[in-house]
């Protein structure tokens, strides 16, 4: 946070999803911890549209499996989708989430598995973003910022 104003920024592993800034704001003394439950909870049930919409929540969808990895994962894994063999970066994305540190003036989201980086980036393999917040929740998260500051620090 600035002293001009107040800067909303969230990334995923590197990954800028969000940064506005509310410029009628002062950072000084600023205490959005009262908000942070809520945006918690648009982030778990953000997560939790993009993995049943296997990215399509997001930016449009995953790409397919290759057909060869896709038979041996039905076989091995039957049900199971993209981005869920082991629901092991599933369950850090929306049931916790497994990564939250809170402070007045910033809240920390997301997963410590470490394979989650390589989807994310497509570091080595297809990229499929399991983060990837839409305009309409980036939209909402920053309302609710908005309202904690008009409200005197989220009250």
């Amino acid at each position: 946070m600035s002293d001009s104003g107040v800067t909303l920024s969230f990334a995923f592993f590197g990954e800028a999803q969000v940064s506005r800034t509310l410029e009628r704001f002062g950072g000084q003394g600023v205490d959005l911890s009262p908000a942070w439950d809520r945006i918690t909870r648009l982030f778990l049930e953000s997560q939790r549209r993009q993995f049943a919409s296997e990215g399509a929540f997001g930016s449009g969808g995953w790409a397919p499996l290759s057909p060869a990895y896709a038979a041996w994962k039905r076989r091995a894994y039957p049900g199971k989708t993209i981005l869920r063999r082991t629901d092991e970066l599933y369950r850090s994305l929306t049931s916790g989430p497994q990564v939250r540190i809170a402070t007045p003036k910033r809240l920390t989201l997301g997963s410590a598995v470490a394979h989650g980086v390589y989807h994310q980036r497509g570091d080595g393999v297809p990229r499929r973003r399991p983060v990837d917040l839409p305009e309409t929740i980036r939209r909402s998260a920053t309302k609710l910022v908005h309202e904690a500051l008009v409200k005197g620090g989220g009250r």
